[in-house]
């Protein structure tokens, strides 16, 4: 068995038993916070980067670098979601910059219904897309935040610790960033 496979007992621990343990360089307790969370983390990264095989790279990438750093990690307030969602923030950036390429992003996941109506689902389809233009026109930092906020569903004082901001700041930056969403939709209609 490797240090990252999964032993049962360690899927019903609390997640600071785990981070605890983790932080002792338990592999299994590391692996069972994985699980509780990756979906977590590949879904802001696919979001962020629209590709989904990159998004499993990049996933796999962020759960690497937080098993490398699960030692300086520090228990606060802020959950540990926002922890690796700032580890994948930095794995993004660092993706795109090596990319460079100029090809816009896809920033929502395909939405998947069993039997949606045609009207319905024409009705979504120009939604989904409009929203998309608006918000690949937000400067970086102002789609950060409203992604954590609104697609991640993570309160304010978590994005603010996670960035390295006020509170007040991240909560600025998701209003123009709204206001921004706000003037490109109307200017779409």
């Amino acid at each position: 068995m490797t240090s990252l496979e999964r032993q049962p007992e360690a899927s019903g621990s609390s997640d600071s038993e785990l981070i605890a343990r983790a932080k002792d360089g338990d592999g299994a307790a590391f692996a069972a916070l994985y699980e509780r969370f990756a979906d977590s983390v590949y879904r802001h990264i696919l979001y962020r980067t629209g590709n989904r095989a990159d998004s499993e790279d990049l996933t796999q990438q962020t759960l690497i670098n937080a098993w490398q750093a699960i030692g300086r990690y520090q228990v606060t307030q802020v959950p540990f979601v926002a922890w690796l969602i700032a580890i994948a923030q930095n794995v993004i950036v660092s993706y795109l910059r090596r990319r460079r390429q100029h090809e816009p992003l896809e920033l929502d996941p395909p939405f998947v219904d069993t039997e949606p109506e045609p009207q319905e689902l024409a009705e979504r389809s120009f939604t989904k897309e409009a929203v998309r233009q608006a918000v690949r026109k937000l400067p970086s930092e102002q789609q950060q935040v409203v992604v954590m906020r609104y697609l991640d569903d993570l309160d304010y004082s978590v994005i603010a610790k996670a960035m390295g901001k006020t509170e007040n700041n991240v909560r600025v930056i998701a209003h123009r960033g709204l206001k921004h969403l706000q003037d490109h939709l109307e200017d779409a209609r």
